[in-house]
């Protein structure tokens, strides 16, 4: 099932959207729950993203208007999930109306932080509490009286304004969270700070959160102490037995598994937080291990929904992701569902089914050169040729889910059926000002944001300065080589990268430009590691 082109895996996720979307009510939420209403408007937004459509723009957008006016502005309700749904909204669709929104959200909730002055003295001036100035040997500056979206809302805005106050904040709060909330392989829900005991229960939904903050803190920054904790903590949260199955299958809120009912109700929905989490950080990391390791695990999900959670005469899902599955209409499994099959387009290398049939690609290229230069362009398309052949050989093993057969973990000897896939080309090594919304230009967009909300703390990076640009861009329209990752059936799967030819035009220059389109070979997708796949811990690249 790991073999769904990503056509197929977005008409599923169409057809969930389209069960689910009108049982969100904005005075009620979905069956009484708030929290779940926003994660459903999050997880819509960010499929037209992925899809680069607007299918969905007027039902988020009122959604969110409405949802805030009958609840005071979100202060009534889970308002970080709320805030960070029209985040998500801006990046989608690019309204600066969502973009006010967060960025009021984002104060009124900076209010409740815990700063190093708050911590220093054991108070806060909007709580009538007492607290400890240090837990764990750490200072609880940072901490957020409910934490768990602040992270995310902070570094998106620090990656959408440049504005410096958005980075101190979620510095601080992944300072908090990883020296009072985590252990190195999961984050836990709660602290109590007056005797800094822990809450043992956990849920994957903390530790999606954490991983989706802290996977752009660290790509916006280039803090590389960051990204060695997103390494490990990604690492040991595809492994942790706790919601898992021996074949990675996420357990939480299944039957069967001995918690209360409200426990499930909640977390029937929110696992699909960890996906999102993990999604997140598979973007934008440069280390293919760990977007193979990330990769698996989506796929892992994807195959038991299709599988074992799946009803038989329709794309209704089960919010228990081993099963049974049922023909019932869960909304909660719906919400739970949506976001693997999100994750699932984004992972997909193919685009339609008669490309799901061959995992091979050709490059296409075209190439505006001087006169005499012809013999340049046959030779790089041998030298392309074979580093492909090279190439397919390193294919990932993915694991595939069979009700009769179940796969193992993800480390483990598969026991059923393999497929093989190849994630995506990993973009953040290409390019360090990050284009959010790859759908369209964004460049005046940014300029104009940038201009408004950034407060000149923070100089901006030029275009093209720094390292992520391995050959220069291109800057000359005629000598230039456009390369696209093309299926066999012709269909193409991205644009990979824009190398410049500049130099001499006179032919006794061919030497010269072949070497500089070997060296420009060595970065195309699959043709050996891009810039920084093989550091150990990966390394992000700051916009």
């Amino acid at each position: 099932m790991s073999n769904t082109s990503k056509l197929e895996r977005n008409a599923v996720a169409v057809d969930v959207i389209n069960t689910v979307y009108p049982l969100l009510d904005p005075s009620t939420g979905i069956q009484g729950w708030y929290a779940h209403a926003a994660s459903l408007v999050s997880a819509v937004a960010a499929h037209d993203a992925l899809m680069c459509t607007t299918q969905n723009q007027e039902w988020v957008i009122q959604t969110l208007k409405s949802v805030a006016q009958l609840h005071d502005g979100f202060y009534e309700i889970p308002s970080h999930l709320w805030y960070l749904a029209t985040m998500k909204a801006h990046q989608a669709y690019e309204d600066s109306s969502m973009l006010d929104f967060a960025i009021a959200g984002w104060n009124t909730t900076t209010k409740s932080l815990i700063t190093p002055e708050n911590a220093a003295s054991g108070t806060h001036p909007l709580k009538n509490v007492t607290f400890n100035s240090t837990c764990h040997g750490d200072s609880t500056a940072g901490g957020l009286f409910l934490f768990r979206a602040y992270l995310a809302l902070s570094a998106y805005l620090f990656e959408e304004t440049g504005d410096q106050k958005y980075s101190t904040a979620a510095e601080l709060s992944a300072q908090f969270i990883k020296s009072q909330l985590s252990n190195g392989t999961l984050v836990f829900n709660n602290i109590t700070l007056s005797n800094c005991q822990v809450e043992v229960r956990v849920n994957t939904y903390s530790t999606g959160y954490f991983l989706e903050g802290l996977s752009v803190h660290a790509n916006v920054t280039g803090n590389t102490t960051w990204t060695s904790f997103l390494n490990q903590l990604t690492s040991a949260s595809v492994r942790y037995p706790g919601w898992a199955r021996s074949d990675g299958v996420i357990t939480e809120g299944s039957l069967g598994v001995p918690v209360g009912p409200d426990d499930r109700d909640f977390g029937f929905p929110l696992k699909g937080i960890l996906i999102r989490g993990l999604f997140e950080t598979y973007k934008r990391t440069t280390n293919s291990n760990l977007a193979a390791l990330i990769s698996g695990f989506i796929t892992v999900q994807l195959n038991a929904l299709l599988e074992l959670a799946k009803s038989s005469s329709a794309n209704r899902f089960s919010p228990s992701w081993p099963g049974p599955s049922s023909n019932a209409l869960s909304p909660l499994g719906q919400l739970a569902a949506l976001d693997v099959f999100n994750a699932g387009i984004g992972i997909a290398t193919r685009l339609n089914p008669d490309a799901a049939k061959s995992s091979k690609h050709v490059v296409v290229i075209a190439v505006v050169v001087p006169v005499g230069a012809f013999v340049v362009v046959a030779i790089l398309a041998a030298i392309i040729y074979f580093r492909r052949r090279k190439a397919s050989t390193r294919r990932i093993s993915l694991l595939s889910i069979s009700t009769e057969h179940p796969s193992q973990g993800v480390e483990g000897q598969p026991m059923g059926e393999s497929s093989y896939i190849q994630p995506f080309p990993l973009s953040s090594a290409r390019n360090l000002d990050r284009e959010k919304n790859p759908c369209s230009e964004r460049s005046q967009h940014d300029a104009k944001i940038r201009n408004e909300y950034s407060h000149g703390h923070r100089s901006m990076p030029s275009e093209g300065s720094g390292s992520q640009y391995l050959i220069s861009p291109v800057t000359d329209s005629s000598r230039q080589i456009s390369t696209q990752v093309m299926s066999e059936s012709g269909t193409t799967d991205r644009e990979t990268s824009h190398i410049s030819l500049s130099g001499p035009e006179d032919p006794t220059a061919i030497p010269e430009l072949l070497q500089r389109l070997n060296r420009a070979i060595a970065n195309l997708p699959h043709g050996g590691l891009q810039e920084g796949e093989g550091d150990d811990p990966p390394e992000y690249f700051a916009r």
